[in-house]
């Protein structure tokens, strides 16, 4: 009897040393809300390689041909040196359709290489591609989008250079060239300046195969003097050199596009 009110007292002391554990209250978790997509016609800026819209050149691929023909510039020393072929050209079209990352793939010469970034680059702004769904540069993973959107896409051309679209002149471009050098008027305040460019025109010609116009493609902004200046000796080449004999002309008119380089010695 003794032993068990011993053996109480003792479970006494126990008792609050060993009492039973309670588990602890869970976490106030915030209440669940649904993430919103990202907007992606703002967030991802990749090019899209196949969208379902293909962007579009205003007015069709009729139109891109007549822009690229109307607006090539060939440089003299292409006609100089009888060169043709092809330059690939390789340009990005941004969501505004802007356009933008102009490169040569494969060139043909430094001028013509020039003049083929110049007429990409003053192109009009496209319609850009519209795609449902884009491409992960990084995963190679393509997801869905809520909406179609413009999306960045690159586009490819060949810009062609051939000597059957050149007039063909009696003297050759070697005397053109050396009138043009010979009988250029340097503008006063131009040579004072040093200032230097190139002043784009376009020269029309007549069924006949002489030039009856001379109009200005592009200017220099800094010097008004060089635009008329190249104008001016451009109407002033003599019939004998600047006259077309080649039959495939005639008898339609025909235009070619050129420029007049101004450096100062």
């Amino acid at each position: 009897m003794k032993n068990n009110i011993l053996d109480q007292i003792f479970l006494c002391f126990l008792l609050p040393f060993f009492g039973v554990a309670q588990p602890p209250e869970p976490p106030v978790l915030p209440p669940f809300k649904e993430p919103s997509p990202p907007n992606f016609h703002k967030e991802y800026n990749g090019i899209q390689p196949f969208p379902e819209k293909e962007a579009e050149f205003p007015g069709g691929i009729k139109a891109l041909m007549s822009y690229l023909n109307n607006n090539l510039v060939i440089p003299l020393s292409v006609l100089e040196d009888d060169l043709q072929g092809k330059v690939w050209v390789k340009f990005v079209i941004e969501k505004d359709g802007s356009i933008s990352k102009v490169e040569i793939l494969r060139g043909l010469s430094k001028d013509c290489d020039r003049e083929v970034i110049g007429l990409i680059k003053t192109m009009p702004k496209w319609k850009p591609g519209y795609s449902s769904t884009y491409y992960n540069e990084h995963t190679t993973i393509t997801e869905n989008l809520r909406d179609t959107v413009p999306v960045r896409s690159s586009f490819t051309l060949p810009i062609a250079f051939k000597n059957s679209n050149y007039p063909i002149l009696p003297q050759g471009y070697d005397t053109l060239k050396n009138y043009l050098t010979s009988n250029l008027i340097y503008p006063k305040r131009a040579l004072k300046e040093k200032i230097e460019g190139k002043v784009y025109v376009k020269l029309l010609f007549a069924e006949t195969g002489e030039v009856k116009d001379v109009v200005l493609l592009k200017g220099m902004e800094n010097c008004p003097e060089c635009d008329k200046e190249a104008i001016r000796l451009m109407k002033s080449v003599p019939k004998e050199i600047m006259t077309a004999n080649d039959e495939k002309y005639s008898p339609k008119p025909f235009f070619f596009n050129t420029y007049i380089d101004f450096k100062p010695e």
